[in-house]
Protein backbone atom coordinates (compact mmCIF):
# COMPACT_ATOMS: atom_id res chain seq x y z
CA UNK A 1 0.00 0.00 0.00
CA UNK A 2 2.24 2.39 1.32
CA UNK A 3 4.81 1.79 -2.46
CA UNK A 4 1.50 2.11 -4.22
CA UNK A 5 1.09 5.04 -3.15
CA UNK A 6 4.87 6.77 -3.64
CA UNK A 7 4.76 5.39 -7.32
CA UNK A 8 1.29 7.03 -7.46
CA UNK A 9 3.13 10.38 -6.20
CA UNK A 10 6.31 10.23 -8.87
CA UNK A 11 3.57 11.61 -11.12
CA UNK A 12 3.96 15.06 -9.81
CA UNK A 13 7.96 15.06 -10.92
CA UNK A 14 6.38 15.29 -14.52
CA UNK A 15 4.80 18.57 -13.97
CA UNK A 16 3.35 20.27 -17.04
CA UNK A 17 6.00 22.02 -18.51
CA UNK A 18 5.49 26.04 -20.02
CA UNK A 19 4.44 25.86 -23.75
CA UNK A 20 2.43 27.94 -25.84
CA UNK A 21 -0.48 26.27 -25.39
CA UNK A 22 -0.10 27.70 -21.20
CA UNK A 23 -2.93 30.45 -21.06
CA UNK A 24 -1.38 33.74 -19.55
CA UNK A 25 -4.89 34.24 -17.92
CA UNK A 26 -7.60 32.69 -16.34
CA UNK A 27 -10.67 32.51 -14.32
CA UNK A 28 -10.02 33.33 -10.59
CA UNK A 29 -12.32 31.57 -7.85
CA UNK A 30 -11.81 31.28 -4.01
CA UNK A 31 -11.68 27.71 -2.32
CA UNK A 32 -12.90 27.33 1.21
CA UNK A 33 -12.77 23.43 2.71
CA UNK A 34 -12.29 21.20 5.54
CA UNK A 35 -9.85 18.63 6.00
CA UNK A 36 -10.73 15.69 8.41
CA UNK A 37 -8.14 13.27 9.21
CA UNK A 38 -8.84 9.55 7.86
CA UNK A 39 -6.05 7.86 8.77
CA UNK A 40 -2.56 7.63 9.76
CA UNK A 41 -0.27 5.29 8.12
CA UNK A 42 3.21 4.66 9.53
CA UNK A 43 5.00 3.57 5.96
CA UNK A 44 8.60 2.57 4.92
CA UNK A 45 10.65 5.42 4.54
CA UNK A 46 12.52 3.63 1.62
CA UNK A 47 8.98 3.52 -0.13
CA UNK A 48 9.28 7.49 -0.52
CA UNK A 49 13.35 7.83 -0.99
CA UNK A 50 13.26 6.99 -4.51
CA UNK A 51 10.90 9.69 -5.53
CA UNK A 52 11.42 12.07 -2.77
CA UNK A 53 13.99 14.01 -5.10
CA UNK A 54 10.85 15.11 -6.76
CA UNK A 55 8.92 16.97 -4.17
CA UNK A 56 10.04 20.12 -2.88
CA UNK A 57 11.85 20.00 0.73
CA UNK A 58 11.39 16.63 0.84
CA UNK A 59 14.06 15.67 -1.02
CA UNK A 60 16.20 17.66 0.74
CA UNK A 61 15.19 16.59 4.12
CA UNK A 62 15.79 13.44 2.99
CA UNK A 63 19.73 13.92 1.63
CA UNK A 64 20.41 16.04 5.05
CA UNK A 65 19.06 13.23 7.20
CA UNK A 66 20.58 10.26 8.21
CA UNK A 67 17.20 8.34 8.77
CA UNK A 68 13.90 8.88 8.43
CA UNK A 69 10.33 8.17 9.30
CA UNK A 70 7.63 8.30 7.01
CA UNK A 71 3.71 8.48 8.05
CA UNK A 72 0.77 8.73 5.37
CA UNK A 73 -1.84 10.85 6.76
CA UNK A 74 -5.00 10.45 4.34
CA UNK A 75 -7.77 13.40 4.85
CA UNK A 76 -11.30 13.47 3.54
CA UNK A 77 -12.38 17.21 2.10
CA UNK A 78 -15.69 18.80 2.15
CA UNK A 79 -15.78 22.34 0.53
CA UNK A 80 -16.93 24.66 -2.22
CA UNK A 81 -15.51 25.91 -5.13
CA UNK A 82 -17.00 27.82 -8.13
CA UNK A 83 -20.40 27.71 -6.56
CA UNK A 84 -20.69 24.00 -6.20
CA UNK A 85 -20.52 21.71 -3.30
CA UNK A 86 -17.31 18.72 -3.17
CA UNK A 87 -16.05 16.28 -2.02
CA UNK A 88 -12.41 14.96 -1.91
CA UNK A 89 -9.43 13.36 -0.60
CA UNK A 90 -5.90 14.75 -0.01
CA UNK A 91 -2.68 12.93 1.04
CA UNK A 92 0.21 14.79 3.58
CA UNK A 93 3.30 13.29 4.72
CA UNK A 94 4.52 13.46 8.39
CA UNK A 95 8.03 12.99 8.61
CA UNK A 96 10.55 13.09 11.16
CA UNK A 97 14.11 13.17 10.75
CA UNK A 98 17.06 11.99 12.80
CA UNK A 99 20.68 13.47 12.46
CA UNK A 100 23.75 12.63 15.24
CA UNK A 101 22.33 14.15 18.36
CA UNK A 102 19.24 12.13 17.77
CA UNK A 103 16.07 13.11 16.92
CA UNK A 104 15.59 16.15 14.38
CA UNK A 105 13.02 17.94 13.02
CA UNK A 106 9.05 17.29 12.51
CA UNK A 107 7.56 18.26 9.16
CA UNK A 108 4.03 17.98 7.93
CA UNK A 109 4.42 18.38 3.81
CA UNK A 110 1.32 18.38 1.88
CA UNK A 111 1.80 16.05 -1.38
CA UNK A 112 -1.87 16.68 -3.36
CA UNK A 113 -5.55 17.07 -3.22
CA UNK A 114 -8.65 15.68 -5.33
CA UNK A 115 -11.77 17.93 -5.50
CA UNK A 116 -14.64 15.71 -6.65
CA UNK A 117 -17.09 18.39 -7.68
CA UNK A 118 -20.46 17.81 -9.29
CA UNK A 119 -18.67 19.08 -12.98
CA UNK A 120 -15.86 16.73 -12.90
CA UNK A 121 -12.66 15.60 -10.99
CA UNK A 122 -9.53 18.39 -10.24
CA UNK A 123 -6.53 17.08 -9.31
CA UNK A 124 -3.81 18.99 -7.58
CA UNK A 125 -0.28 18.61 -6.88
CA UNK A 126 1.93 20.34 -4.20
CA UNK A 127 4.56 22.38 -6.13
CA UNK A 128 6.17 24.72 -3.83
CA UNK A 129 7.90 24.57 -0.31
CA UNK A 130 5.45 24.51 2.34
CA UNK A 131 5.40 27.45 4.22
CA UNK A 132 2.07 30.28 4.79
CA UNK A 133 1.09 29.06 1.44
CA UNK A 134 1.19 26.03 -0.59
CA UNK A 135 1.20 26.61 -4.46
CA UNK A 136 -0.67 24.10 -6.06
CA UNK A 137 -1.12 23.11 -9.88
CA UNK A 138 -3.33 20.75 -11.21
CA UNK A 139 -2.28 17.79 -13.34
CA UNK A 140 -4.66 18.38 -16.65
CA UNK A 141 -4.38 14.24 -17.62
CA UNK A 142 -5.65 13.65 -14.19
CA UNK A 143 -8.88 15.88 -14.41
CA UNK A 144 -12.17 14.93 -15.70
CA UNK A 145 -14.97 16.39 -17.24
CA UNK A 146 -15.06 20.21 -17.28
CA UNK A 147 -11.26 20.14 -15.74
CA UNK A 148 -9.91 17.70 -18.01
CA UNK A 149 -7.18 19.01 -20.21
CA UNK A 150 -7.32 22.28 -17.88
CA UNK A 151 -4.27 24.29 -16.35
CA UNK A 152 -4.79 25.35 -13.24
CA UNK A 153 -2.61 26.73 -10.26
CA UNK A 154 -3.03 28.75 -7.43
CA UNK A 155 -2.57 28.75 -4.01
CA UNK A 156 -3.48 27.47 -0.19
CA UNK A 157 -3.57 28.58 2.92
CA UNK A 158 -3.64 25.57 5.74
CA UNK A 159 -5.01 26.40 9.42
CA UNK A 160 -4.29 23.29 11.55
CA UNK A 161 -7.25 22.54 13.98
CA UNK A 162 -7.39 19.79 16.85
CA UNK A 163 -6.88 16.32 16.29
CA UNK A 164 -4.25 16.36 12.89
CA UNK A 165 -7.70 18.49 11.18
CA UNK A 166 -7.13 21.91 9.19
CA UNK A 167 -9.39 24.56 7.46
CA UNK A 168 -7.89 25.19 4.16
CA UNK A 169 -8.21 28.70 2.13
CA UNK A 170 -7.53 29.68 -1.13
CA UNK A 171 -7.51 30.91 -4.77
CA UNK A 172 -7.29 29.03 -7.85
CA UNK A 173 -7.06 30.13 -11.35
CA UNK A 174 -8.46 27.73 -13.80
CA UNK A 175 -7.00 28.55 -17.57
CA UNK A 176 -10.63 28.82 -19.77
CA UNK A 177 -10.47 31.83 -21.45
CA UNK A 178 -13.68 33.40 -20.46
CA UNK A 179 -16.51 33.66 -18.19
CA UNK A 180 -18.58 32.64 -20.91
CA UNK A 181 -16.05 29.34 -21.96
CA UNK A 182 -16.46 28.53 -17.84
CA UNK A 183 -19.69 28.63 -17.63
CA UNK A 184 -20.12 26.37 -21.02
CA UNK A 185 -18.00 23.94 -19.73
CA UNK A 186 -19.12 23.52 -16.47
CA UNK A 187 -23.21 23.41 -17.09
CA UNK A 188 -21.99 21.09 -20.08
CA UNK A 189 -21.40 18.22 -17.61
CA UNK A 190 -23.08 19.80 -14.73
CA UNK A 191 -24.83 16.88 -12.06
CA UNK A 192 -25.82 18.79 -9.49
CA UNK A 193 -28.92 20.71 -8.15
CA UNK A 194 -27.99 24.26 -8.20
CA UNK A 195 -26.85 25.20 -11.67
CA UNK A 196 -28.07 29.07 -11.01
CA UNK A 197 -25.55 29.02 -8.19
CA UNK A 198 -22.55 27.84 -10.38
CA UNK A 199 -23.69 30.33 -13.16
CA UNK A 200 -23.61 33.33 -10.46
CA UNK A 201 -20.27 32.29 -9.03
CA UNK A 202 -18.77 32.28 -13.04
CA UNK A 203 -20.26 35.54 -13.77
CA UNK A 204 -18.69 37.09 -10.59
CA UNK A 205 -15.53 35.77 -10.65
CA UNK A 206 -12.54 37.63 -12.31
CA UNK A 207 -10.24 37.18 -15.43
CA UNK A 208 -6.97 36.65 -13.64
CA UNK A 209 -3.57 36.49 -14.92
CA UNK A 210 -2.30 32.76 -14.84
CA UNK A 211 0.21 31.94 -12.37
CA UNK A 212 3.63 30.45 -14.42
CA UNK A 213 4.32 26.98 -13.66
CA UNK A 214 6.82 25.69 -11.36
CA UNK A 215 9.83 24.69 -12.19
CA UNK A 216 13.62 23.98 -10.69
CA UNK A 217 15.05 26.04 -13.11
CA UNK A 218 14.76 29.43 -13.46
CA UNK A 219 13.58 30.97 -16.46
CA UNK A 220 16.41 33.18 -18.16
CA UNK A 221 14.78 36.36 -18.30
CA UNK A 222 12.21 37.55 -15.85
CA UNK A 223 8.80 36.58 -17.12
CA UNK A 224 5.27 39.06 -16.48
CA UNK A 225 1.81 38.71 -16.46
CA UNK A 226 -0.54 40.74 -15.52
CA UNK A 227 -4.33 41.96 -15.75
CA UNK A 228 -7.29 43.93 -14.15
CA UNK A 229 -9.00 42.53 -11.73
CA UNK A 230 -12.02 44.94 -11.31
CA UNK A 231 -12.98 47.97 -11.65
CA UNK A 232 -15.19 50.93 -9.69
CA UNK A 233 -15.31 54.44 -10.92
CA UNK A 234 -11.65 55.37 -11.44
CA UNK A 235 -10.12 53.16 -9.57
CA UNK A 236 -9.08 49.53 -10.43
CA UNK A 237 -7.59 46.33 -9.37
CA UNK A 238 -4.50 45.11 -11.05
CA UNK A 239 -3.03 42.00 -9.97
CA UNK A 240 0.83 41.45 -11.58
CA UNK A 241 3.00 38.00 -10.71
CA UNK A 242 6.38 37.93 -12.26
CA UNK A 243 9.03 34.93 -12.42
CA UNK A 244 12.34 36.18 -11.39
CA UNK A 245 14.81 35.31 -14.13
CA UNK A 246 18.53 34.61 -13.79
CA UNK A 247 18.86 38.11 -16.55
CA UNK A 248 22.57 36.88 -17.29
CA UNK A 249 23.71 36.81 -13.39
CA UNK A 250 25.20 34.05 -11.50
CA UNK A 251 23.49 35.82 -8.13
CA UNK A 252 21.80 33.50 -5.80
CA UNK A 253 19.66 36.54 -4.98
CA UNK A 254 17.73 38.97 -7.19
CA UNK A 255 16.15 42.50 -7.28
CA UNK A 256 12.64 43.16 -8.40
CA UNK A 257 10.61 46.13 -8.24
CA UNK A 258 7.17 46.44 -8.79
CA UNK A 259 6.46 50.14 -9.03
CA UNK A 260 2.79 51.86 -9.72
CA UNK A 261 2.06 55.50 -10.76
CA UNK A 262 -1.32 56.95 -10.82
CA UNK A 263 -3.00 59.66 -12.80
CA UNK A 264 -2.77 62.16 -9.73
CA UNK A 265 0.87 61.42 -9.62
CA UNK A 266 1.15 59.25 -6.63
CA UNK A 267 3.16 56.15 -6.39
CA UNK A 268 3.73 52.91 -4.90
CA UNK A 269 6.19 50.97 -4.26
CA UNK A 270 4.38 47.50 -4.82
CA UNK A 271 6.88 45.21 -4.10
CA UNK A 272 11.05 45.60 -3.52
CA UNK A 273 12.28 42.90 -2.52
CA UNK A 274 15.19 39.95 -2.94
CA UNK A 275 14.35 36.57 -4.29
CA UNK A 276 15.89 33.77 -5.38
CA UNK A 277 15.64 33.27 -9.64
CA UNK A 278 12.88 30.85 -9.89
CA UNK A 279 10.89 32.53 -7.50
CA UNK A 280 7.40 33.87 -8.01
CA UNK A 281 5.90 37.14 -7.33
CA UNK A 282 2.46 37.51 -7.01
CA UNK A 283 0.88 40.78 -6.17
CA UNK A 284 -2.69 42.59 -6.54
CA UNK A 285 -2.87 46.13 -5.90
CA UNK A 286 -5.03 49.24 -6.52
CA UNK A 287 -4.71 52.30 -8.70
CA UNK A 288 -6.29 55.01 -9.78
CA UNK A 289 -6.75 55.40 -13.77
CA UNK A 290 -5.09 55.48 -16.13
CA UNK A 291 -1.72 54.55 -14.14
CA UNK A 292 1.59 52.87 -15.53
CA UNK A 293 3.18 49.72 -13.82
CA UNK A 294 6.61 49.02 -14.06
CA UNK A 295 8.76 46.22 -13.19
CA UNK A 296 12.45 46.06 -13.06
CA UNK A 297 14.82 43.38 -12.17
CA UNK A 298 17.34 45.11 -10.78
CA UNK A 299 17.59 48.27 -12.72
CA UNK A 300 16.45 47.56 -15.78
CA UNK A 301 12.78 47.77 -16.44
CA UNK A 302 11.23 44.02 -17.94
CA UNK A 303 7.75 45.15 -18.15
CA UNK A 304 5.83 48.28 -18.66
CA UNK A 305 2.08 48.64 -19.18
CA UNK A 306 -0.86 51.13 -18.71
CA UNK A 307 -3.78 50.51 -17.14
CA UNK A 308 -6.51 52.81 -19.09
CA UNK A 309 -10.02 53.47 -17.93
CA UNK A 310 -12.43 51.36 -18.95
CA UNK A 311 -13.77 51.49 -22.37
Amino acid sequence: MAVAAAVAVMNLAVLPAASAQDPNTGIGAAVEMEATLVRRVQTRSDAWKNVAQFIPIIGWIFAMSQRVNVWERHMRLEGTFLGMRFSGTALNLEIQSYGPMGPGSFSVIPVNAVFETPAGRLHLNVVGPPGGEVRVEADPSKGTGAFAGVVARGTLRIFTTQEGNALVRGRIVVGWESREQAEQALLRVYGGDDPEGVRRAVRSAPVEPMPFPWSDKPPARTLVRWGVVRRAGDAAEVRVVALAGREGSEQNMVRIRIIAVSSDGSRSDVFDGAVTPGEQIDRTFRVKVPAVVMVLHGARAVAQFTVGAEE
